[in-house]
C-alpha cells in the first residue's frame, strides 16, 4: 500500500507527509518539523493565530489549505486475528 501511496502522490516514505499540502515547500516543511508539526492532524489542531504565524501565507493560500485538510481521511482500523490461541 505504501509504494502505490508514493507513486500516486509522487513522494517518498521519507519525506514529510505535509509536502501533500497545497502551496507546501521543502523548506516550510522542516519548519513546521523544528516546530514538532508533523502531520496534517498537528497543524490542524494548532491554534489559528500559531498556525497563521508559523506559514505566513496569504488568506486565500491558508483557505486551500484548510479545504484539503478538511478532507484529509483519517481512517481507523481495527483487526482481530482468528485462532489466535494457536500464535505464538
Amino acid at each position: 500500500m505504501e509504494a502505490s501511496q508514493m507513486v500516486t502522490q509522487g513522494m517518498w516514505e521519507r519525506d514529510s507527509m505535509l509536502l501533500q499540502l497545497p502551496h507546501f515547500t521543502k523548506d516550510l516543511a522542516k519548519r513546521c518539523q523544528e516546530n514538532n508539526i508533523e502531520t496534517v492532524f498537528d497543524l490542524v489542531e494548532m491554534e489559528d493565530e500559531e498556525r497563521q504565524e508559523l506559514l505566513k501565507m496569504k488568506d486565500t493560500e491558508l483557505l486551500d489549505i484548510a479545504r484539503f485538510c478538511n478532507r484529509f481521511p483519517n481512517i481507523d482500523l481495527t483487526y482481530e486475528v482468528v485462532g489466535s490461541e494457536d500464535v505464538t
